[in-house]
């Protein structure tokens, strides 16, 4: 049984309770869930157990399906004759669905009471005019709960708790039902009887608020990301609720104030993919969660973005955030040099990024003369609707084409806002004109254009890095070209890829571009002194690199058998590696320890490449031997130098020492820690008689003696 309800009565004032019956009317179940969910006692073995039965499943159901049927009960109280008693009508409930879900079910109700015996009536209350009975027990009114399991909120570690991520019960954690009234909060956490997924460390609440709020949340990381004639929405999804998209047409000013068309109503999913736009036009969209009691939540946050054509790409020099503000003066000019294809690209729009709202300025667009702004070709006044932040002008519309090297920049106005600068890299692509002839500015200024490349027969983006063809140089593009380099796509096959991806300009994509790559993201944030040359170390167990400088990155090519297995270094901006049957790739970018990977079983080096930050550098191979060994002196015998050699497999604490050969030591060679490798040492036996001697290594476990 689920919800429960039975009849009980006490002689102890309440304390203990037994449980009355009518046979007439038998129990439905002897254990009800609506009695466990409050109590574990109930459960079977507990103090309580005696008390969990319950009618549940009564037939008649009205038309909103649920009980309007009352229940005739009658119980023989002879055994309590002479006694004072309490007599319980009892009701036990989960929160799967009560009044919290809907105000219209009017829950447990009890009328018509009456007590006799012989002599007639004794005790009676109808409900309507006397006030003999009173509650009691239980009056906690659960809000919700939830599990303590993988993919429930709080599951593991510390989360913030909000609206609509309950399982279950009071989604929304609206309680102004409660308005005016002194309330308590109870927070419980209970267990099964088993162990089977263990208990954790138990239930943790901090930082419990009350908010008086004029809406609901809404749904939250709500993001849009436009496409060739389509957009494609998400957000976080909220359990039990459904969802209604808004979009605006940004043709005004102020698009974007959480005022649009509803455009998809009552669907559950929490990702849209509108296909219902057209490319080059501005939106703003918005959504709003509606639970299944009516409750709708504040709307999201607005996000904006414009659909363009599949060969539509944004081109910029500034990595997003801007540390320093930019203004050249009242009529005077700033500009950045961008490229397009020979064969000629439509310039879509102009993006620019301001300190402070308004402002006015001129927009400009040059051709290029020599490496500098030449004649202009275009001109446009944006005096209204400027934001605080990122701001786009359509350009479509009036047909500006442009080849090769040209310029995009502004003429100021007194009014006009500062501009973003990007201090932390310089392109030297931005100049600027206060009277006396273009020079370079120190940074990247915050200015893009988006250009339509259909006319083109060649990559717009040769030489950028910028292989996903996002706008900007980051480690999505690192990871893009690792894994064409390590055959995990077929990139390598589109000249377009390889002639983007080649940075360094030398016909080959490889981890020196990529390393190249990683030095721009990084640029003045570290500090180097970039390696001339570099020794592998191969050991029993590892392969470690030793520089004089800066490593950027590492390629290889390894030949093993099939019983060979690696675990490469994780201590590196980017470490990866593919198998294919007896040949492995890897590439190590930025590695920050000596130690580029562990393995089992035997390899040979095929092919590598070893870069500092921009450039390979020579690199030579060491193979430490695999076991230990004292190898034969020489020469043997000798008058007075010989050399004695040995090998380590690893770092080892070793003596080699010569005795006579009545046992007693008559030199210490060496008692030291030694790295592993092959060494050599020689022995002047200048001051001592001639014979034969023994010479006696000792390493670790391994003992080796020789006749000298």
């Amino acid at each position: 049984g689920w919800d429960a309800a039975n009849v009980r009565i006490s002689t102890d004032g309440g304390s203990t309770w037994n449980l009355l019956e009518d046979n007439n009317n038998p129990y439905d179940f002897e254990c009800g869930y609506g009695w466990i969910y409050n109590d574990n006692e109930y459960e079977t073995g507990g103090s309580l157990n005696h008390l969990a039965a319950g009618w549940g499943g009564i037939s008649e159901i009205n038309n909103h399906g649920w009980i309007e049927t009352w229940l005739d009960f009658t119980a023989d109280l002879f055994d309590y004759a002479g006694q004072d008693v309490i007599i319980r009508f009892a009701f036990g409930s989960d929160p799967s669905y009560s009044t919290a879900q809907n105000s219209d079910i009017t829950g447990f109700q009890v009328d018509e009471i009456k007590v006799t015996d012989d002599s007639g009536l004794i005790f009676e209350d109808n409900g309507e005019d006397m006030d003999q009975m009173s509650p009691s027990g239980e009056v906690w009114t659960e809000q919700f709960y939830d599990y303590a399991d993988e993919g429930h909120p709080g599951y593991e570690d510390w989360e913030e708790y909000t609206p609509g991520l309950a399982w279950n019960g009071n989604i929304s954690m609206d309680i102004s039902d409660y308005s005016g009234q002194s309330i308590l909060f109870r927070i419980q956490s209970r267990y099964d009887d088993n162990h089977d997924g263990g208990q954790g460390l138990g239930l943790f609440i901090d930082d419990f608020y009350i908010n008086k709020v004029s809406g609901i949340p809404a749904p939250t990381d709500f993001t849009a990301q436009a496409g060739d004639g389509v957009v494609y929405l998400s957000w976080t999804n909220i359990l039990f609720a459904s969802y209604n998209l808004y979009r605006e047409e940004c043709v005004n000013e102020g698009c974007g104030n959480g005022v649009g068309e509803l455009i998809a109503s009552s669907f559950f999913t929490s990702s849209y993919m509108d296909l219902d736009v057209s490319n080059n036009t501005t939106y703003a969209y918005f959504i709003t969660a509606q639970f299944f009691n009516g409750d709708v939540t504040d709307h999201s946050d607005v996000v904006i973005v414009t659909p363009m054509v599949e060969t539509a790409h944004e081109e910029g020099y500034d990595d997003g955030s801007f540390e320093s503000v930019y203004l050249a003066g009242n009529t005077n000019y700033s500009a950045v040099k961008f490229t397009a294809c020979s064969d000629g690209e439509d310039i879509l729009r102009f993006k620019w990024f301001q300190f402070g709202p308004v402002g006015a300025f001129y927009l400009k667009i040059f051709e290029d003369v020599d490496g500098l702004p030449g004649s202009e070709i275009h001109s446009d006044v944006l005096a209204s609707g400027n934001l605080d932040g990122w701001n786009e002008l359509d350009l479509s519309g009036d047909n500006i084409n442009v080849s090769g090297d040209f310029w995009v920049g502004t003429k100021e106005f007194s009014t006009s806002r500062p501009f973003g600068l990007d201090m932390s890299s310089n392109y030297g692509n931005s100049y600027e004109n206060t009277g006396d002839g273009w020079t370079m500015i120190d940074g990247n200024l915050g200015y893009h254009v988006y250009l339509d490349s259909y006319n083109c027969a060649e990559c717009y983006s040769t030489g950028s890095g910028d292989v996903t063809d996002d706008g900007s140089l980051d480690v999505i593009d690192i990871v893009a070209i690792i894994n064409a380099l390590l055959d995990i796509n077929d990139w390598l096959q589109d000249d377009c890829f390889v002639a983007t991806a080649d940075v360094n300009g030398d016909g080959a994509v490889d981890v020196t571009d990529v390393v190249s790559i990683a030095y721009q993201i990084m640029d003045a944030r570290i500090n180097i002194t970039d390696a001339a040359s570099a020794t592998l170390v191969k050991s029993i167990n590892d392969l470690k690199i030793n520089a004089d400088g800066y490593i950027g990155g590492v390629q290889m090519t390894l030949e093993h058998s099939e019983e060979f297995s690696m675990n490469i270094t994780d201590n590196a901006m980017v470490a990866d590696y593919r198998t294919y049957g007896n040949l492995t790739k890897f590439i190590i970018v930025m590695p920050e320890s000596d130690e580029l990977f562990t393995y089992v079983g035997d390899f040979e080096i095929i092919d590598m490449i070893i870069v500092n930050s921009k450039d390979r550098i020579e690199t030579k191979l060491i193979n430490t031997p695999h076991d230990y060994n004292l190898q034969r002196a020489y020469p043997n015998p000798f008058n007075p130098l010989t050399t004695i050699s040995f090998s380590i497999p690893e770092e080892s604490e070793v003596s080699l020492s010569i005795y006579n050969l009545g046992g007693r030591e008559v030199a210490s060679l060496i008692n030291d820690n030694i790295e592993a490798g092959y060494h050599s040492i020689t022995w002047d036996a200048n001051s001592y008689s001639s014979g034969v001697y023994l010479v006696k290594m000792i390493a670790g476990e391994f003992r080796s003696t020789q006749k000298l």
